[in-house]
C-alpha cells in the first residue's frame, strides 16, 4: 500500500503540470517523500527476513553474484524464482538511491547548506528513478505471480 502511493504521487507530480494547482503539486511531493521514506523502512526488514526464510541466511544479500550459481538439487523454476527475487531486491536499491539523490539538495538546504547537482545530473537522476519505478513495478508482479504459481494457485 505504501508502494502504491508513493508510485501514485510520484507519478502525479511527475505527469500533471505544476502550474496548474501548485497547492496539490506540494501536496503530491510531500506525499511522496514520506510514503517512499516508510516504504524502504518498511521493505528493508522484509527483504531481509524473507531473504533468510527462503534462503536460510542473508548471505546473498550483501554478496549477490552467488545467486547466479545454481544448486546441484535446485528445481530451475525455484532458480528463476530466486534471480527474479534478487532483481528485484536490486531495482528496489536503484530506486531509493536515485530518490535519495534527486531529494538530496531539498534534503541540505533544510540543513542550511545549499547545493544543487548540474542541470543534467539532477536529469538522469530523476530518469533513473521514473525507470526504475516500472522495473520494480514489472519485477514485482512477475515474482509474485510466479510465487502464486508455484504454490499452486495460479488460475
Amino acid at each position: 500500500m505504501l508502494f502504491g502511493t508513493a508510485s501514485s504521487s510520484g507519478l502525479y507530480y511527475y505527469l500533471v503540470p505544476h502550474d496548474l494547482n501548485w497547492n496539490v503539486s506540494r501536496v503530491m511531493l510531500i506525499l511522496h517523500i514520506f510514503s517512499g521514506t516508510l516504504t524502504f523502512l518498511a521493505l528493508t526488514p522484509f527483504v531481509v527476513f524473507h531473504q533468510k526464510d527462503q534462503e536460510g541466511r542473508s548471505l546473498f544479500l550483501l554478496m549477490p553474484w552467488l545467486t547466479f550459481r545454481r544448486r546441484k538439487d535446485e528445481h530451475p523454476r525455484k532458480y528463476r524464482q530466486r534471480l527474479l527475487g534478487h532483481a528485484l531486491n536490486g531495482s528496489f536499491l536503484a530506486l531509493t538511491l536515485s530518490g535519495f539523490f534527486v531529494a538530496l539538495p531539498g534534503i541540505l538546504w533544510y540543513a542550511g547548506v545549499v547545493w544543487m547537482p548540474e542541470f543534467l545530473a539532477y536529469q538522469i537522476a530523476n530518469s533513473i528513478h521514473l525507470g526504475f519505478t516500472f522495473i520494480v513495478v514489472g519485477l514485482l508482479a512477475l515474482h509474485l505471480r510466479a510465487r502464486r504459481s508455484a504454490n499452486g494457485r495460479s488460475r
